[in-house]
């Protein structure tokens, strides 16, 4: 008996997509943040891809270098004068 073979390309993996507050300046459509599979990069593209090919690097906000975390709350009963000793 023969056996016959069917050699089928690979259905592409869908990829994980993480979706940003900000809309497409070419279609309008929503940004989503993805990870190129090669090289690792992240990059803002657009979610209407393929019909829309709108991508840029990503780029993370940056922490301001004068931010020292929040600023704290004087306590209930609290004078701001020194401690007990």
């Amino acid at each position: 008996m023969a056996t016959f073979t069917i050699d089928l390309p690979e259905a592409p993996c869908p990829q994980a997509a993480y979706w940003l507050a900000a809309d497409c300046p070419h279609c309008g459509a929503p940004l989503v943040l993805r990870q190129n599979r090669q090289t690792g990069a992240r990059f803002t593209g657009c979610s209407a891809y393929p019909g829309c090919a709108f991508r840029e690097p990503h780029a993370p906000p940056r922490a301001d270098p004068e931010y020292r975390g929040r600023p704290s709350r004087p306590r209930a009963g609290d004078t701001g004068g020194p401690g007990p000793d």
